[in-house]
């Protein structure tokens, strides 16, 4: 059967791939550590109260999202940037974080469009390559602490850049990007008439005193800058996939036509759900920050300087990305061996550092310390005839080969 060339040839998605593999660990027998990117809750009753309205309604909503929901995120993204957001025209609600951004890249991109990438980074380059453009990954240096290199990003902008991804925090290192270097970001885009794609999916997880700056916040950027965001992680909602864009009247028009195509619209009992979570005075995510801060202090030690296995101490999100070389050969068999002693990895190549690996520290302080003794453990053992799964080498080979 005639697979698309393009499709075929394309990795499958890190995140994904891992959730198979703990799922094949644990039928061999493996103890898994249950180590999430995200705060385990129950949902407010006011969501689930809005969502039995919304069945018992059983409506159709318009295909930018639940008119309830649109407002109260323009409100809130309003307060937040300084900049009145108008909820019929600037705002649309998406089936997550990850639709949202295949959305804004199949509006903005023609065939061989090129998108900046500062990396390491999240799985923004297969987004990118199913809309026909070109990601061209700008590399970030460990030694400096990640810290953007705005020389290095404009030397990469060429006649067919149309946009530049901007994560704050980081996904996976635990960059917080400050005022400054958003400023540069902003100053480079208007220089050059580029799109901002600011994917802000952790922004209430920021650490030490530190805050969240959007870059629709910074002056001149907010007219060119597409904001998205995601219910999962500020309002611990993984299951029901509601984020949102909101930026340009032109763009988001564009990215609900090709909503339309895909899918008419979206979930709109989770949508109300959503709003009613948006609304609730007790907001989750004034909470996420402590706690996760406090986890990232429990796991650091144990992948700090001086380890075998080691990390930068994160400033922002729920990843440590652990630097695997003195160990081993690859992201790919660092991955696959930590996972045998039953702590879940996604190998960096898939975030453009075959390096290291992104390991979630979503768990209760005694797993976590659970986890650093196992990683002790792996780091003084000797894995060099190690081997592994040409599934594993064939989705790495896929991604150090994607353009």
């Amino acid at each position: 059967m005639k697979i698309a060339n393009h499709i075929g040839a394309m990795p499958s998605v890190g995140s994904r791939l891992l959730a198979t593999q703990v799922k094949a660990a644990r039928r061999r027998g493996v103890d898994v550590l249950p180590l999430m990117p995200y705060a385990e809750r129950s949902p407010a009753p006011e969501a689930v109260e809005a969502v039995v309205r919304e069945i018992r309604l059983n409506r159709e909503a318009p295909s930018r999202g639940l008119p309830e929901l649109c407002q109260v995120v323009a409100e809130r993204i309003g307060s937040e940037i300084g900049c009145p957001v108008d909820p019929e025209t600037d705002v649309l609600i998406t089936n997550g974080s990850m639709q949202a951004l295949n959305l804004v890249f199949r509006a903005v991109l023609d065939p061989g469009d090129e998108v900046i990438i500062p990396a390491p980074c999240y799985f923004f380059g297969g987004c990118v390559e199913l809309a026909g453009g070109r990601p061209v990954h700008v590399p970030m240096d460990e030694a400096a602490g990640y810290a953007w290199d705005i020389e290095r990003i404009a030397a990469a902008i060429t006649p067919r850049t149309v946009a530049i991804v901007v994560n704050t925090p980081v996904n996976p290192t635990g960059v917080v990007l400050g005022e400054d270097t958003l400023q540069a970001i902003a100053a480079l885009a208007e220089r050059h008439d580029l799109l901002i794609v600011s994917d802000e999916s952790y922004d209430t997880m920021v650490y030490d005193g530190r805050r969240h700056v959007s870059c629709a916040s910074v002056a001149d950027a907010a007219r060119r800058t597409v904001l998205i965001r995601s219910f999962t992680k500020s309002y611990a909602m993984p299951a029901w996939r509601v984020g949102y864009i909101v930026g340009p009247p032109s763009v988001v028009d564009a990215c609900i036509k090709a909503l339309e195509w895909e899918q008419l619209h979206g979930n709109h009992v989770a949508q109300a759900g959503a709003a009613a979570a948006m609304r609730h005075p007790v907001y989750p995510g004034d909470s996420m920050a402590a706690e996760f801060q406090q986890l990232r202090d429990v796991i650091h030690p144990f992948v700090s300087a001086g380890q075998p296995l080691r990390a930068l101490k994160p400033i922002g999100g729920p990843f440590v990305f652990i630097n695997v070389s003195e160990v081993f050969e690859s992201s790919t068999q660092a991955s696959a061996t930590l996972l045998e002693s039953g702590i879940p990895t996604t190998a960096g190549h898939f975030c453009r550092s075959d390096q290291h690996v992104r390991m979630a520290f979503g768990a209760s302080p005694e797993v976590l310390r659970e986890a650093g003794r196992r990683i002790a453990e792996v780091a003084a053992t000797d894995f060099s005839d190690q081997p592994v799964h040409t599934d594993h080498v064939a989705n790495r080979r896929a991604v150090l080969s994607s353009r």
